[in-house]
């Protein structure tokens, strides 16, 4: 493992860090390869993997945390008191 410090860069409205070019290469990543970057807002660690290896699972469980993150609590409330009120009601209309 390598570890190096370095200060981002502003780049419009954006941060940017620069990687190295013996990096890409180890990894056997071009420039011109879509990477997708993993990151969770309360900690300062970020993953980065080429886009064709990130799985299905994967891609579905950051679509959970982005409307994860946009549900209220006051919202998710209403919603488990909502579906334990009319329980039996959705078991009907899944049988439709």
């Amino acid at each position: 493992m390598i570890i190096k410090q370095q200060k981002p860069i502003k780049v419009g409205n954006s941060y940017a860090m620069t990687i190295d070019p013996a990096f890409f290469r180890a990894a056997g990543i071009k420039p011109t390869n879509d990477l997708t970057m993993r990151y969770a807002p309360e900690g300062a660690f970020i993953t980065v993997l080429p886009t064709k290896e990130v799985s299905d699972d994967v891609r579905r469980e950051e679509r959970a945390n982005v409307m994860e993150s946009k549900i209220t609590p006051e919202f998710r409330q209403w919603m488990e008191d909502n579906l334990e009120k009319n329980k039996e009601a959705f078991k009907e209309l899944a049988h439709l």
